[in-house]
């Protein structure tokens, strides 16, 4: 890139119903058009979801993002503790307790409400974007990946960022990235890319909210999308802070018919994604072979 155009350094903050500014350019006399159409179109937005509050996870993606040379969007994140908020209508809070045995904390409702948020701006931008958790810890591959987005979407419309070593299968190469398709669902929601298709099917099954957001977009067989992740990862599984919009819920004594019905459905669901993961390893192989083919 020319030293004559420089994309700014500071980054974006916007809210659920704010369209960001398109990232900034200085440009100096004479830089060519193709080339500043270049630095706006080369990177998927990264979107940040943070609490306003947080200062030190902000600072923290703040100076990894300079350091890795992104710019990165901050998206305020709904506070589950703040009290009601429209999204949270869509708990069945009787089909929550009769298979998880205890509701949700008011944490893991803000994760919900800022991810389903997040994915209704992916569809309405009709933009490929990038989401990571403001605990996120990147790796030294994180702008390769990057670079490596736009392309990937073409093929794989989620994909999770961070690495698992549950059991997986490959499906694809793109740039120095493999693709996998997990055995058992990897959870969590700290970093993932996603393209306006796979948010809309997303949306489209999230009506009832009785499973945390993580666990939700594992479920392939309901909405649709595939459950795959990168190898090797370019966001770390752990983390250095301790959660804040999200808080786990403390070990609580459950009678003998909740756990029993928890235990029956908890191995319903693993059933269910080894079942899927067959079915979609038998019906895809040849359909991604051809993608690839005809790339």
């Amino acid at each position: 890139m020319s030293q004559r155009c420089q994309i700014d350094p500071n980054p974006i903050t916007c809210t659920a119903n704010e369209n960001p500014p398109q990232r900034r350019v200085f440009v100096v006399a004479g830089c060519p058009l193709n080339e500043i159409q270049a630095v706006m179109t080369a990177q998927l937005p990264v979107y940040v979801i943070n609490l306003p509050e947080s200062t030190a996870r902000r600072e923290s993606i703040e100076q990894q993002a300079e350091r890795l040379g992104f710019t990165p969007r901050f998206f305020e994140a709904v506070d589950g503790r703040a009290g009601e908020h429209p999204l949270f209508g869509r708990v069945n809070q009787e089909k929550r307790l009769r298979l998880k045995g205890r509701p949700f904390k008011p944490g893991e409702l803000g994760v919900w409400a800022s991810h389903y948020l997040l994915w209704e701006k992916c569809v309405r931008e009709n933009q490929a974007m990038v989401i990571l958790e403001d605990d996120a810890q990147l790796k030294p591959n994180f702008p390769e990946f990057l670079e490596s987005s736009a392309k990937i979407t073409e093929l794989f419309p989620y994909l999770r960022l961070f690495e698992s070593n549950l059991a997986s299968k490959k499906l694809a190469t793109v740039g120095g990235f493999h693709i996998h398709r997990y055995w058992r669902n990897p959870l969590r929601t700290t970093g993932y890319l996603l393209a306006p298709s796979a948010a809309k099917a997303f949306l489209s099954k999230a009506d009832e909210w009785v499973l945390p957001v993580d666990d939700y977009m594992d479920l392939a067989w309901l909405h649709g999308v595939d459950c795959v992740g990168l190898k090797p990862g370019c966001v770390m599984e752990e983390t250095e802070f301790e959660s804040t919009i999200q808080t786990r819920a403390p070990k609580e004594r459950l009678t003998l018919l909740h756990k029993l019905r928890r235990e029956t459905f908890r191995h319903y669901l693993r059933a269910r994604y080894c079942l899927d993961f067959g079915w979609r390893m038998l019906s895809s192989n040849n359909k991604i072979t051809n993608n690839i083919n005809k790339g």
